[in-house]
């Protein structure tokens, strides 16, 4: 069953519902708006509308012209290793696929498989929602054109990643040597 999930900002209150279509917008902002499909319902509970609301306000405010749009998948692993193995040739489930679409203002699609992430969060000592989000940034970065093939890129991408992510009060991520995005 699909869900929709409408946030109101000028109610600051997010509602999940059961329903046929999973088109919608969840959050917009001048800057940049996401479309947030749930298939997995696991992830209801971490989801936290104001998070990602202000996921995106910090975002937005590290770039200057508006950036576009891009859809979140919350799925499973099942989804998720059926994706990796045919667009990437890995036959395994990973925590984040980001798919560019490099169209104009449309940005790509994010998806997050919901058992991996649990276990990694389990795994790292972090709590589910402050890695649901990293994840949403990590995917949102990589459908903006940063990546972390070479130490370079690595160094930018996780720098701005620790900048957002401190704006949002979460804890560094890769302050844990046993912390691994794949």
């Amino acid at each position: 069953m699909w869900f929709g999930i409408h946030w109101s900002p000028e109610l600051s209150k997010l509602t999940i519902e059961p329903m046929d279509d999973a088109d919608f917008i969840l959050i917009e902002n001048k800057m940049l708006s996401v479309e947030l499909l749930v298939v997995d319902e696991r992830w209801r509970a971490a989801i936290q509308g104001g998070q990602i609301a202000a996921l995106l306000d910090q975002v937005a405010g590290k770039f200057t012209e508006p950036l576009g749009s891009a859809s979140v998948l919350l799925s499973n692993d099942a989804h998720v290793a059926e994706l990796n193995g045919q667009f990437r040739q890995k036959n395994e489930p990973t925590n984040v696929l980001s798919f560019p679409d490099g169209d104009g203002m449309r940005l790509g699609d994010i998806i997050l498989a919901h058992e991996t992430c649990a276990q990694e969060a389990k795994r790292d000592d972090k709590a589910f929602e402050d890695h649901f989000i990293h994840l949403i940034l990590h995917g949102m970065l990589h459908l903006l054109g940063f990546d972390h093939t070479n130490d370079k890129n690595a160094g930018e991408m996780e720098l701005l990643e620790r900048e957002i992510l401190a704006g949002l009060g979460i804890p560094d991520p890769y302050d844990d040597e046993t912390f691994e995005l794949s």
